[in-house]
């Protein structure tokens, strides 16, 4: 079984660096995502369905929740940048190229 963990370190690369606004969209995005899966899991396998789609829902709502609970690093938004930018051109790639919808996010 898959457990993944959201990163807690460096900061500027947790979750919680997101501001108020994006935090409500990712929200509204994992929830809806969430269905799109439990309905693919309920079309695909035989077995343990309602197992996997528990387990799915438990992960997204602890991401949620990690990401809405306690500190708030949006103050961080800039160093995030900074960092991105370096690495950006150490990979010969920009964020906004690549994932520009958490690039979108991260200006929000």
């Amino acid at each position: 079984m898959i457990t993944p963990h959201p990163l807690h370190s460096p900061k500027i690369l947790n979750i919680k660096i997101f501001s108020k606004e994006a935090k409500q969209r990712i929200t509204q995005k994992l929830f809806e995502s969430l269905a799109v899966l439990s309905y693919e899991i309920k079309n695909t396998y035989d077995k343990n369905i309602e197992e996997k789609i528990a387990s799915l829902k438990k992960i997204v709502e602890g991401y949620v929740k990690f990401m809405n609970d306690g500190e708030d690093l949006s103050y961080l938004i800039p160093d995030f940048f900074e960092y991105n930018n370096i690495i950006d051109k150490y990979r010969g790639q920009k964020l906004i190229d690549c994932i520009p919808e958490v690039y979108e996010l991260m200006r929000i």
